[in-house]
């Protein structure tokens, strides 16, 4: 790992790159590091920025594949789910309102980058579907040693709206488990895009 000098087996580089992104990008310091997480479109495979054309990232079939020097293969559906072993879902998915592939946790910078006002102009079927698509649940951030948000004082008013993401660089959605296995479920019903045809 060219973040912290361990070795990592391929099958697990895709999850313990994940982790070290991030925690980067909520602010987290890890002891021991020999290298930092770019703060710019981090690279999942090496951590480094992808700005400038660095790191090429596209998909193939249902195979991640890139330009970068650390790249490993693995299947973007099982990488897609957080489990207890393997936490991160940090893997490439095609943004459905241009021709971009980007890191999932590099999704709602390249959103607020490129489509600000996404969320209006979308279609509402294509939009569900991308939701579920680059939603991360509060259970994948606490499996990957982020700490719970903490609880608002009965005194002071909260400094954001309800639902406001505590990390604008994260498209970090407040859903369990289950509320994220519901909504995949809810759209698959209202239809599917072909720039979101890759699990």
């Amino acid at each position: 790992c060219l973040i912290c000098g361990k070795d990592v087996l391929g099958a697990e580089r895709q999850n313990h790159m994940g982790k070290h992104i991030m925690l980067s990008l909520h602010g987290i310091t890890e002891k021991n590091l020999i290298a930092a997480v770019a703060t710019s479109y981090p690279c999942g495979s090496c951590g480094g920025s992808m700005s400038n054309g660095a790191c090429a990232l596209s998909i193939r079939g249902r195979k991640a594949i890139s330009t970068c020097r650390e790249v490993y293969e693995f299947q973007i559906k099982p990488a897609s789910k957080s489990t207890t072993a393997k936490a991160s879902t940090n893997v490439p998915i095609a943004c459905a309102l241009c021709p971009q592939t980007h890191w999932k946790y590099n999704m709602a910078t390249h959103l607020s980058d490129s489509h600000p006002h996404w969320e209006i102009t979308a279609k509402k079927p294509e939009r569900i579907e991308f939701e579920t698509k680059i939603a991360l649940a509060e259970d994948e951030e606490r499996r990957l040693g982020v700490p719970p948000p903490q609880p608002q004082s009965k005194k002071r008013p909260a400094t954001s709206p309800p639902g406001t993401p505590r990390c604008s660089k994260v498209a970090r959605i407040a859903f369990t488990d289950d509320d994220l296995a519901t909504l995949t479920r809810d759209s698959d019903t209202v239809g599917s895009s072909d720039a979101m045809d890759v699990d």
